[in-house]
Protein backbone atom coordinates (compact mmCIF):
# COMPACT_ATOMS: atom_id res chain seq x y z
CA UNK A 1 0.00 0.00 0.00
CA UNK A 2 1.36 3.10 -1.03
CA UNK A 3 0.35 6.64 0.36
CA UNK A 4 -1.30 9.14 -1.89
CA UNK A 5 1.58 11.35 -2.76
CA UNK A 6 -0.67 14.59 -4.01
CA UNK A 7 -1.15 15.34 -0.40
CA UNK A 8 1.65 18.21 1.27
CA UNK A 9 2.98 15.66 3.69
CA UNK A 10 4.46 13.56 0.93
CA UNK A 11 6.19 16.62 -0.35
CA UNK A 12 9.31 14.95 0.42
CA UNK A 13 9.71 11.30 1.05
CA UNK A 14 13.05 8.85 1.01
CA UNK A 15 13.55 5.82 -1.00
CA UNK A 16 15.38 3.26 0.76
CA UNK A 17 16.27 -0.31 1.84
CA UNK A 18 15.17 -1.72 4.82
CA UNK A 19 15.66 -4.66 7.39
CA UNK A 20 13.51 -5.72 9.88
CA UNK A 21 15.24 -7.67 12.71
CA UNK A 22 13.39 -10.64 14.52
CA UNK A 23 12.34 -9.75 18.09
CA UNK A 24 14.45 -10.01 20.92
CA UNK A 25 13.29 -13.23 21.70
CA UNK A 26 14.96 -14.59 18.77
CA UNK A 27 10.79 -14.59 16.83
CA UNK A 28 10.59 -13.54 13.27
CA UNK A 29 8.50 -10.22 13.05
CA UNK A 30 5.50 -9.62 10.28
CA UNK A 31 5.67 -6.14 9.33
CA UNK A 32 2.81 -4.65 7.08
CA UNK A 33 2.88 -1.93 4.65
CA UNK A 34 2.17 1.37 6.67
CA UNK A 35 4.42 0.74 9.63
CA UNK A 36 4.45 3.80 11.98
CA UNK A 37 7.39 4.25 13.68
CA UNK A 38 10.29 6.26 15.53
CA UNK A 39 13.11 7.09 13.26
CA UNK A 40 16.65 7.81 14.43
CA UNK A 41 19.61 8.70 12.65
CA UNK A 42 22.35 6.32 13.17
CA UNK A 43 25.47 8.69 13.81
CA UNK A 44 23.56 11.82 14.93
CA UNK A 45 24.70 13.77 17.91
CA UNK A 46 21.63 14.85 19.25
CA UNK A 47 18.26 13.06 20.53
CA UNK A 48 16.41 15.71 18.80
CA UNK A 49 17.18 13.93 15.17
CA UNK A 50 14.51 11.52 16.50
CA UNK A 51 11.61 11.58 14.57
CA UNK A 52 8.42 9.94 13.51
CA UNK A 53 7.86 8.13 10.45
CA UNK A 54 5.58 5.78 8.27
CA UNK A 55 7.00 2.92 6.20
CA UNK A 56 5.11 1.62 3.04
CA UNK A 57 6.84 -1.53 1.29
CA UNK A 58 7.20 -1.02 -2.14
CA UNK A 59 5.57 -4.18 -4.43
CA UNK A 60 4.64 -5.95 -1.00
CA UNK A 61 1.87 -5.81 1.65
CA UNK A 62 3.92 -7.52 4.51
CA UNK A 63 7.34 -8.41 4.86
CA UNK A 64 9.16 -11.27 7.40
CA UNK A 65 12.51 -9.60 9.18
CA UNK A 66 15.31 -10.71 8.18
CA UNK A 67 14.32 -9.55 4.39
CA UNK A 68 16.02 -6.54 2.95
CA UNK A 69 12.77 -4.78 1.63
CA UNK A 70 12.81 -1.35 -0.67
CA UNK A 71 10.64 0.97 0.99
CA UNK A 72 9.20 4.70 1.22
CA UNK A 73 9.52 6.71 4.04
CA UNK A 74 7.23 9.29 4.90
CA UNK A 75 7.83 11.90 8.09
CA UNK A 76 5.32 13.50 10.29
CA UNK A 77 8.05 16.59 10.33
CA UNK A 78 8.82 16.73 6.91
CA UNK A 79 9.83 20.17 6.75
CA UNK A 80 12.54 19.17 9.43
CA UNK A 81 13.93 16.60 7.65
CA UNK A 82 14.59 18.31 4.96
CA UNK A 83 18.05 19.11 6.38
CA UNK A 84 18.54 16.10 8.35
CA UNK A 85 17.58 12.89 5.94
CA UNK A 86 19.68 12.34 2.72
CA UNK A 87 21.21 10.22 0.23
CA UNK A 88 23.22 7.43 2.04
CA UNK A 89 22.14 8.64 5.44
CA UNK A 90 21.65 5.03 7.47
CA UNK A 91 19.22 5.07 10.17
CA UNK A 92 17.27 2.37 12.61
CA UNK A 93 13.38 2.58 13.16
CA UNK A 94 11.96 1.94 16.62
CA UNK A 95 9.46 1.08 18.92
CA UNK A 96 8.98 2.47 22.39
CA UNK A 97 12.91 2.34 22.50
CA UNK A 98 13.73 -0.90 21.11
CA UNK A 99 15.34 -1.38 17.46
CA UNK A 100 13.33 -2.45 14.90
CA UNK A 101 14.63 -2.23 11.94
CA UNK A 102 17.83 -0.31 10.02
CA UNK A 103 18.06 1.06 6.93
CA UNK A 104 19.84 3.87 4.29
CA UNK A 105 18.25 6.31 2.00
CA UNK A 106 19.12 5.64 -1.19
CA UNK A 107 17.62 8.91 -2.84
CA UNK A 108 15.29 11.74 -2.18
CA UNK A 109 11.91 12.59 -4.02
CA UNK A 110 10.26 16.65 -3.54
Amino acid sequence: MLPDFSKPAFSFVALCTIRFRDREDGTARKIHSDYRCQLCYIGSATTSAMSEARVYLVGREHVTSGEDVPAVLTFLDWEAQQHRCHAGTQFELLEGGVVTAVGTVHSIVR
